[in-house]
């Protein structure tokens, strides 16, 4: 059985999604940001972040996009994953860091902006920041997916877990998702599975209705 730390609507939906997905025997293990970091989850994982995830034969994993490409190798016959070494596996890499190296961290600047200043009164412009890097970056998106409906045509893949993801954080007050027609239609795709519709469900989340 895999174990996998989350907390709610966090990085750990992904992997989440690709543990329902792929079929395989996993349990939840919550994490409670409110309370002091467990000892025994800090020997797992360090870095004080979810998600983490343990293996059926106990192997540690962290890094939700890592994670993801272990459970696509893991289990190739789900077909989360074009073939190692391949044209194809090559943009997934980049589809996939795209979104973990520069999506995902604006929306952290947005929650976070006390990390990324010195004084408190810069916050405000620290998530003004975010929020218009956030609208530059779906937009970019949007041209990668092109028609779709997902990343890769009708080939369902972990970058659409990790779209589906990032997605759920997205919030009122930036620009909606609706406004960009092929991440819509992936969305459209990628939320009516089963998979994600369990994790949509597990966070509380109620479909793409939730969404901004």
């Amino acid at each position: 059985m895999f174990r996998l730390f989350y907390t709610y609507v966090s990085a750990a939906m992904a992997p989440h999604m690709a543990l329902e997905e792929v079929g395989a025997s996993h349990e939840l293990a919550f994490i409670d940001f409110d309370q002091p970091w467990p000892e025994d989850y800090l020997a797992l994982n360090p870095h004080r972040k979810v998600p983490t995830l343990v293996d059926e034969n106990g192997e540690v994993f962290y890094q939700a996009a890592a994670i993801l490409f272990h459970l696509a190798d893991r289990f190739p016959e789900a077909g989360l994953a074009p073939e190692p070494g391949s044209a194809e596996r090559g943009h997934l890499y980049q589809t996939v860091f795209f979104m973990a190296e520069m999506l995902q961290p604006s929306y952290h600047m947005h929650f976070y902006p006390e990390r990324h200043v010195t004084a408190p009164a810069c916050e405000a412009s620290v998530d003004a920041k975010a929020s218009e890097w956030l609208t530059d970056l779906w937009g970019r998106i949007d041209t990668m997916i092109g028609e779709g409906p997902h990343f890769f045509g009708p080939n369902l893949t972990i970058a659409d877990f990790y779209m589906a993801m990032l997605a759920a954080w997205n919030g009122p007050q930036h620009t909606s998702l609706r406004k960009y027609p092929n991440v819509w239609r992936n969305l459209e795709a990628t939320v009516a599975r089963p998979s994600v519709k369990a994790v949509y469900d597990h966070n509380k989340i109620a479909g793409l209705d939730a969404l901004s």
